[in-house]
C-alpha cells in the first residue's frame, strides 16, 4: 500500500465555522450546485462559491509543494483534472517557467470564465476522456481528490 501525502498542506484553511452550512442547503441548491453552471461558480453563495474568483493566496503556497515532490520543473507537463477556471494552473504556469500545462474540467461555463492566460490551455471533459491526454503529459493533478497520477 502507498504512503499517504498532503500535497495541501500549505492551502489556507478558513478560519469562519462552516460545519452549519451542509444542513443549510435545499435540494434545489444541491441541483443547481450539480449542473457545475453560473450558479455554482459566481452565483449565489448557497448553491456554490458564492463568486469563484482568483486570489493568489490559494494556489501559490500550494505549488512548490507539488513541485518538490514530484521533481516539476521547466521541462515538465501536468493535465489538471477539475480545473475549473484554471487558477491553479496560472500559478504553475507564473511559478515554473517553461512547464507545459493543461487543464480539463466538466464545465462549459468554468471553461468560458477561465482566467485570460489559461484560456488556450483548459477545455471542456470529463475524467473519462482522459486517455487522450496520457501520450502529452507526465503528471495528471487531480486536486478534487487530492491525487497526483505520474506516467
Amino acid at each position: 500500500m502507498g504512503q499517504e501525502i498532503d500535497l495541501m498542506i500549505n492551502y489556507p484553511r478558513t478560519k469562519r465555522d462552516v460545519s452549519g452550512r451542509a444542513d443549510s442547503k435545499t435540494e434545489h441548491d444541491r441541483a443547481l450546485a450539480r449542473q457545475f453552471g453560473r450558479d455554482f461558480f459566481d452565483g449565489d453563495r448557497r448553491n456554490g462559491y458564492g463568486g469563484f474568483n482568483y486570489n493568489a493566496r490559494f494556489w501559490q503556497p500550494v505549488v512548490p509543494t507539488f513541485q518538490k515532490h514530484y521533481g516539476l520543473h521547466a521541462g515538465s507537463s501536468i493535465l489538471d483534472v477539475g480545473c475549473a477556471k484554471g487558477f491553479m494552473l496560472h500559478d504553475f504556469a507564473a511559478l515554473i517557467p517553461g512547464i507545459t500545462v493543461k487543464g480539463v474540467d466538466v464545465s462549459q461555463y468554468a471553461v468560458e470564465n477561465a482566467i485570460e492566460d489559461m484560456k488556450p490551455h483548459v477545455q471542456v471533459a470529463s475524467a473519462v476522456s482522459l486517455r487522450r491526454f496520457n501520450e502529452q503529459v507526465q503528471h495528471a493533478l487531480v486536486p478534487c481528490c487530492i491525487a497526483l497520477l505520474a506516467s
